[in-house]
């Protein structure tokens, strides 16, 4: 057996190793081989300059390339390794928390410093402890920024409705028609035509303020009036002022909620475009014909996970989601087994979302779900064991090209249980 040694600083490859740690204005640079550190503007022009010198230094050597290692710094790091491919460098990422944890072994202390960390770094990568850096086909690229955009909108969207029950409290105290009190037709009538001003409703008057109400919404219950009407008289009264001002800003903050409808809607369309886009091209399976499961859900899924050639097994797509189960157990100790969440956390949030709907028992995941449930297992350990199941499948499916079986499905359930599921498709 032959027994090769690496040269210090160079990879597996042979590869002249560059760890840099990321910040917003600097790079700190380390090359092992020549024990150099540097640090470097976050800029196009300073990052060129520094990989054109290791670009001669690596001929000298009669090395092939460059391998550029950091960590994920939230952006920052864009300029560095997109310079760096652009220039026919190899890129990886390090784990934050593997630097974290090696840093303690590299020097026995726990101390961070921005010529500490680029050393570190290089470590892991002596080590093979790097994740490769991916350049997603357009198509994902999109997909990935209108869900995080959409994903964005809907979070605000949720604050700007609890801005609008908050200010209700000071302008209408008393005011409930359930959860829907200010979404629904009625309470949208009521603000357009009274202001959700309870002084305004009582000086209507009975008779008045339903004739107001039955002109925008003629099949609204008698009961719902006699109750709003009942609430605006026991209400307390406030100035003019202050109800004009809780008013307007009720009536803006209604709008915004219009204008994020809106902007959903626009983003729902050209994520279900571009999904439609990879089923034509046969990168994800035809499963939206599954009740519950819907091509905006799938088209997310996929943007999140990126094209699933790039991973040659599913155990390493379960580790990119963060769904490969972690054990503790030492001795006679036997901890509890949980997923290890070391993955991309906006991959198991649309998983989730993508799954829900086939937990009812006359869905596809149904029967599994069910059987889990009565096994003793928790809810969210039996939802992430349906989040499991379902990438695999959406993994082999891409992968084959073969299109979703019901009747291959069913026989394998009812294998394992000795029952077939439910009606699956709508």
């Amino acid at each position: 057996m032959k027994i090769v040694s690496l040269r210090a600083g160079v990879n597996a490859s042979g590869h002249l190793v560059l760890s840099v740690d990321v910040s917003k204005k600097f790079l700190d640079c380390y090359v092992r081989l020549t024990g150099n550190y540097r640090r470097i503007l976050n800029t196009l022009t300073a990052v060129r300059a520094h990989l054109d010198e290791l670009f001669q230094f690596a001929e000298k050597e009669d090395l092939p390339g460059i391998l550029v290692a950091c960590e994920p710094s939230g952006g920052y790091e864009r300029t560095l390794l997109e310079t760096a491919r652009a220039l026919g460098c190899s890129c990886v990422y390090v784990s934050g928390e593997q630097v974290a944890q090696l840093r303690k072994i590299e020097s026995l202390d726990a101390g961070k410093t921005d010529v500490k960390d680029p050393r570190v770094i290089e470590l892991a990568v002596s080590l093979g402890k790097t994740m490769r850096y991916r350049e997603l086909p357009p198509v994902y690229e999109e997909l990935r920024l209108l869900s995080g955009a959409y994903d964005a909108d809907q979070f605000v969207r949720s604050q700007t409705k609890q801005r609008i029950i908050t200010t209700s409290l000071g302008l209408f105290p008393g005011y409930d028609l359930g959860k829907n009190r200010f979404f629904s037709r009625t309470g949208r009538a009521l603000i357009d035509a009274f202001r959700l001003d309870p002084g305004a409703i009582v000086h209507a008057g009975r008779a008045r303020f339903e004739r107001a109400m039955r002109r925008s919404i003629p099949g609204v219950h008698a009961k719902t009036l006699d109750k709003i009407y009942a609430q605006a008289e026991a209400a307390p009264r406030r100035g003019p002022g202050t109800v004009s001002l809780l008013s307007t800003r009720i009536e803006d903050l209604l709008a915004d909620v219009s204008r994020y409808d809106a902007r959903m809607n626009r983003l729902r369309s050209e994520i279900e475009a571009r999904g439609a886009v990879l089923q034509e091209n046969g990168h994800l399976g035809r499963l939206q014909h599954i009740c519950g499961l819907t091509l905006f859900n799938l088209a997310r899924t996929a943007g999140e996970a990126g094209p699933f050639t790039d991973f040659h097994s599913k155990r390493v797509l379960l580790r990119y989601a963060g769904l490969t189960l972690r054990e503790r157990q030492s001795g006679m100790y036997r901890g509890k087994t949980r997923i290890s969440k070391k993955g991309r956390a906006t991959l198991r949030k649309t998983l989730a979302q993508t799954t829900f709907p086939l937990l009812q028992r006359d869905r596809l995941y149904g029967a599994y779900y069910a059987r889990k449930r009565e096994g003793g297992m928790s809810a969210q350990k039996a939802k992430t064991a349906v989040m499991r199941k379902f990438l695999i499948m959406l993994y082999a499916i891409s992968l084959s090209g073969v299109s979703f079986s019901e009747h291959r499905f069913s026989h394998a359930a009812h294998t394992k249980a000795g029952h077939i599921p439910l009606q699956m498709v709508c």
